[in-house]
């Protein structure tokens, strides 16, 4: 289900047929403003296997520019919401 309050990322104007590396410059912008969490909300939900989750916990997103030109969106979180209960449940310890 799309996220009701999100936008429709705009798709590239054409497909990426190239390496990364024939670009000047790839930016990685840290998400600061409402209109950017929705656009990367946008992105992720239109174009990620798994749709929009939200992201649990500690987190920092992205939106990726190559050449001032949006490609993508990339966000990272906690792995885990309580480690001590993982770390007890693999049987790892502080060592």
């Amino acid at each position: 289900m799309r996220l009701a309050h999100a936008p429709i990322a705009a798709p590239p104007e054409s497909e990426l047929c190239c390496s990364f590396a024939q670009f000047d410059a790839i930016d990685l912008q840290k998400l600061q403003h409402k209109a950017d969490s929705l656009l990367w909300d946008g992105i992720v939900d239109g174009h990620h296997y798994l749709r929009h989750v939200a992201l649990s916990g500690a987190q920092i997103r992205y939106l990726i520019t190559a050449d001032m030109r949006l490609v993508g969106a990339i966000g990272f979180a906690v792995a885990a919401l309580t480690p001590k209960a993982r770390d007890r449940r693999v049987g790892w310890d502080r060592q």
